[in-house]
Protein backbone atom coordinates (compact mmCIF):
# COMPACT_ATOMS: atom_id res chain seq x y z
CA UNK A 1 0.00 0.00 0.00
CA UNK A 2 1.05 3.79 -0.72
CA UNK A 3 2.07 6.09 2.34
CA UNK A 4 -0.91 8.03 1.27
CA UNK A 5 -3.41 5.00 1.85
CA UNK A 6 -0.96 4.35 4.45
CA UNK A 7 -1.66 7.79 6.32
CA UNK A 8 -5.12 7.91 4.99
CA UNK A 9 -5.87 4.43 7.09
CA UNK A 10 -4.35 5.88 10.23
CA UNK A 11 -6.45 8.75 10.01
CA UNK A 12 -9.36 6.99 10.20
CA UNK A 13 -8.56 4.52 12.69
CA UNK A 14 -7.74 7.53 15.06
CA UNK A 15 -10.88 9.33 14.05
CA UNK A 16 -13.23 6.10 14.80
CA UNK A 17 -11.00 5.25 18.35
CA UNK A 18 -11.43 8.92 19.16
CA UNK A 19 -15.16 8.95 18.30
CA UNK A 20 -15.54 5.46 20.41
CA UNK A 21 -13.90 7.04 23.36
CA UNK A 22 -15.98 9.99 23.48
CA UNK A 23 -19.71 8.57 23.28
CA UNK A 24 -18.43 5.78 25.80
CA UNK A 25 -17.85 8.40 28.37
CA UNK A 26 -20.61 10.24 27.20
CA UNK A 27 -22.41 7.25 28.07
CA UNK A 28 -21.35 7.13 31.51
CA UNK A 29 -23.68 9.62 32.43
CA UNK A 30 -27.26 8.15 32.86
CA UNK A 31 -28.83 11.05 31.32
CA UNK A 32 -27.34 11.42 28.31
CA UNK A 33 -27.48 7.42 27.87
CA UNK A 34 -31.33 7.86 26.08
CA UNK A 35 -30.32 10.39 23.80
CA UNK A 36 -27.13 9.51 22.48
CA UNK A 37 -28.95 5.73 21.06
CA UNK A 38 -31.03 8.44 18.84
CA UNK A 39 -28.17 10.94 18.04
CA UNK A 40 -26.21 7.33 17.35
CA UNK A 41 -25.90 6.97 13.21
CA UNK A 42 -25.97 10.94 13.37
CA UNK A 43 -22.82 10.97 15.24
CA UNK A 44 -21.16 8.17 13.27
CA UNK A 45 -22.03 9.58 9.78
CA UNK A 46 -20.11 13.28 11.32
CA UNK A 47 -17.28 11.10 12.17
CA UNK A 48 -16.88 9.34 8.73
CA UNK A 49 -17.82 12.66 6.57
CA UNK A 50 -14.90 13.94 8.48
CA UNK A 51 -12.77 11.19 7.91
CA UNK A 52 -13.17 11.52 4.48
CA UNK A 53 -12.51 15.42 4.33
CA UNK A 54 -9.10 14.86 5.72
CA UNK A 55 -8.96 11.57 2.99
CA UNK A 56 -9.25 13.94 0.19
CA UNK A 57 -6.97 17.08 1.85
CA UNK A 58 -4.37 14.17 2.73
CA UNK A 59 -4.46 13.26 -1.60
CA UNK A 60 -4.34 16.60 -2.64
CA UNK A 61 -1.34 17.56 -0.21
CA UNK A 62 0.26 14.31 -1.49
CA UNK A 63 -0.26 15.07 -5.06
CA UNK A 64 1.13 18.67 -5.04
CA UNK A 65 4.21 17.12 -2.97
CA UNK A 66 4.38 14.94 -5.84
CA UNK A 67 4.78 17.85 -8.33
CA UNK A 68 7.31 19.26 -6.75
CA UNK A 69 5.23 22.31 -4.36
CA UNK A 70 5.97 22.96 -1.00
CA UNK A 71 3.46 22.37 1.94
CA UNK A 72 3.15 26.85 1.56
CA UNK A 73 2.40 26.10 -2.14
CA UNK A 74 -0.51 23.91 -2.16
CA UNK A 75 -3.60 25.86 -1.91
CA UNK A 76 -6.65 23.73 0.12
CA UNK A 77 -9.13 26.43 -1.05
CA UNK A 78 -8.49 25.77 -5.21
CA UNK A 79 -9.04 22.00 -4.27
CA UNK A 80 -12.35 23.13 -2.67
Amino acid sequence: MDMVGVLCDRDREMMLEFSGLCVRRLNNHLPLKIFLSLFQPFLDANVLKEVEKDRLIIEHAAAGFERGQTSADVDVDEFV
